[in-house]
């Protein structure tokens, strides 16, 4: 297991824990791989769940690294 590499993409396996920016706040989720966009730059697949005031969603999106930072157990 680990990161398993191909064209554009080094997926994590088992996914990796981290922590998301949304709205200037940071919620635990996880990690599934780095993805290369056209413009060459880097950007990580995530899964995580947010509050807001109508209630939790789930959120599955890419978002620069500077929005995402490992999650410390």
């Amino acid at each position: 297991m680990g990161v398993v590499s191909g064209p554009g993409v080094q997926r994590f396996d088992p996914l990796r824990p981290v922590e998301v920016e949304l709205d200037g706040a940071w919620w635990p989720g996880s990690q599934d791989a780095w993805v290369r966009w056209p413009d060459g730059s880097w950007r990580a697949s995530v899964e995580f769940v947010a509050e807001k005031e109508w209630g939790a969603g789930k959120h599955v999106m890419s978002v620069p690294e500077d929005r995402v930072r490992l999650r410390h157990a």
